[in-house]
């Protein structure tokens, strides 16, 4: 009988792996979109579109009413049009949120799931900025406190979690679109 070869366990952390597409992703040279999520009623994930290494979810508060999105990744200001919503530094990751309609958020949200990214870092802080562009209010933007998060190790390389905590209890009273924007380093001291 031949000595029998056993294989080690597969790891749970691929950091040469690519986090998975979100359903009906599209994908540039410049950017990911994903299909249309629904933003519900009760907590839950949203689905970050695959690009440049990054990936996941992110938990997001409960949003009266439901409300439907379209998610974008990106690494650069691929337009040119995208804010700068820190005063130090470059974002590493830009995540764009466009709204079908106004919501409230609420407070809490569920531990679930976790932004990804294999230049992500455990151990290391990154900075979280958020802002929301309301549509047919000319001018009117709502920012939302910026947070620190230190990465864990996850799936994918680092991962960050507490980016939806930037919603917590947002009023976001028209069709809007959400910015997000992830930057190294702790730039501010309110933790995600």
């Amino acid at each position: 009988m031949p000595a029998s070869h056993s294989e080690a366990p597969p790891s749970l952390s691929r950091p040469d792996a690519n986090p998975p597409g979100c359903p009906g992703q599209s994908t540039t040279s410049e950017y990911a979109i994903s299909g249309t999520q629904t933003i519900a009623s009760k907590p839950g994930p949203l689905c970050v579109p695959a690009f440049g290494g990054f990936g996941g979810t992110i938990a997001l508060p409960a949003a009266k009413p439901s409300i439907t999105a379209t998610a974008t990744s990106s690494t650069t200001n691929y337009n040119q049009t995208l804010p700068t919503l820190g005063k130090k530094g470059k974002p590493i990751f830009y995540l764009q949120v466009v709204t079908s309609g106004p919501a409230l958020f609420g407070k809490k949200i569920k531990s679930v799931g976790g932004l990804d990214g294999k230049t992500l870092k455990a151990g290391n802080p990154y900075t979280v900025y958020g802002e929301a562009k309301l549509a047919g209010i000319a001018g009117i933007t709502e920012v939302f406190t910026p947070c620190v998060a230190k990465a864990t190790a996850g799936k994918y390389g680092g991962a960050i979690s507490g980016i939806g905590g930037l919603l917590a209890g947002q009023n976001v009273n028209s069709q809007a679109v959400m910015y997000f924007e992830i930057y190294r380093g702790k730039l501010v001291r309110t933790p995600c």
